[in-house]
């Protein structure tokens, strides 16, 4: 039976080159002692850098997030911009340890390609920018050139919804959204289809932005999140709990502005367990016992990371939309640090 065992684990390694084995990413890191985050190139309120040389957005915070439960350091990081069909391969050859560039999530991409879909980040639905004034649902996409993101599977969703309305249009395909929003500044595009957040973005990147509307409906489910190699379950564990840890922050009433406080005092045991008071999770995480205490102290929590960069803090004004609390009507729920 052990010899069976060792020959079918041996097998399915050569089957699986690109996998890594279980602690081997979380180690390379450690002894890099950096984060590498796959991020999108120039899409405010996600990922762009600022005048002063210093990466913003929702996508690097949850970047920093990571690297603070890790290394209790929130500079330890390195951002890589990358274009949609860039993100796959960079993954794969450990050129980034992480992709936060809003990667929707589908059974293809968790089985077929050496990946793992961690946990959602964020949730949203692909929707159209279309001229103001022309129309608020699908017929008013027909024979409209409509700009793409190569490499997205916005593409797709385009074409079944479309083809499945019998709404005939152009496909215009461009890699960046910053293409995008030049092709319909010069004409090239007269509409474009990408996730609602996306869209908003493209809309605030436009010349004249009052010129064009969003349509208001979704038409397709398209969570996000942060994306790994295969293989490595202790960082998958990480990745996924701090996420959890920022939302359930925000359900107990954890900011930046009194964690230390709440730390001190709370009687709580869900916040006493978070905050590192009670409880081995940093144990059974291999990270400090303060990785989430620190985290939400020097990023907040996920709806102050919202606020300052796609909320109300931020030009985009977006409002949370499905990104509510479940309690709020909401798609966003932790597990509970226990």
């Amino acid at each position: 039976m052990i010899r069976w065992l060792s020959g079918a684990c041996l097998f399915l390694s050569l089957l699986l080159p690109g996998v890594a084995s279980a602690g081997q990413d979380l180690e390379r890191i450690r002894s890099k002692q950096y984060l590498s985050c796959g991020v999108a190139i120039a899409v405010p309120g996600f990922g762009m850098i600022g005048p002063d040389g210093i990466w913003r957005g929702f996508d690097v915070d949850f970047c920093r997030a990571m690297a603070t439960a890790l290394f209790g350091d929130p500079t330890k990081v390195r951002f890589v911009p990358l274009l949609n069909d860039e993100r796959w391969p960079a993954l794969l050859s450990q050129q980034i340890d992480v992709l936060l560039r809003q990667t929707s999530f589908s059974v293809g991409r968790d089985t077929a390609l050496g990946l793992r879909l961690v946990i959602p980040n964020y949730h949203d639905g692909h929707t159209f920018l279309l001229p103001a004034g022309a129309g608020t649902d699908l017929p008013a996409l027909a024979g409209r050139r409509i700009c793409l993101a190569l490499g997205s599977s916005n593409v797709a969703i385009t074409q079944e919804l479309l083809q499945a309305a019998g709404i005939s249009f152009h496909e215009v395909m461009v890699r960046r959204l910053a293409d995008m929003a030049t092709a319909l500044n010069n004409g090239q595009c007269d509409a474009a289809g990408y996730e609602g957040a996306a869209v908003a973005v493209l809309r605030s990147m436009l010349e004249r932005p009052e010129a064009f509307a969003i349509m208001p409906g979704r038409y397709s489910k398209e969570p996000a999140g942060p994306v790994i190699r295969a293989g490595d379950e202790e960082l998958f564990d990480l990745i996924r709990w701090v996420v959890m840890a920022l939302i359930e922050a925000e359900e107990l009433g954890i900011t930046a502005e009194n964690v230390e406080v709440m730390r001190r005092t709370s009687a709580s045991p869900a916040v006493r367990r978070l905050l590192g008071r009670e409880g081995e999770a940093g144990k059974e995480l291999r990270v400090s016992p303060l990785w989430a205490y620190t985290t939400i102290r020097l990023l907040g929590n996920w709806q102050e990371i919202f606020a300052r960069n796609l909320g109300e803090g931020s030009p985009l004004q977006l409002e949370r939309g499905i990104n509510r609390l479940w309690r709020d009507g909401g798609l966003l729920l932790a597990w509970p640090v226990r």
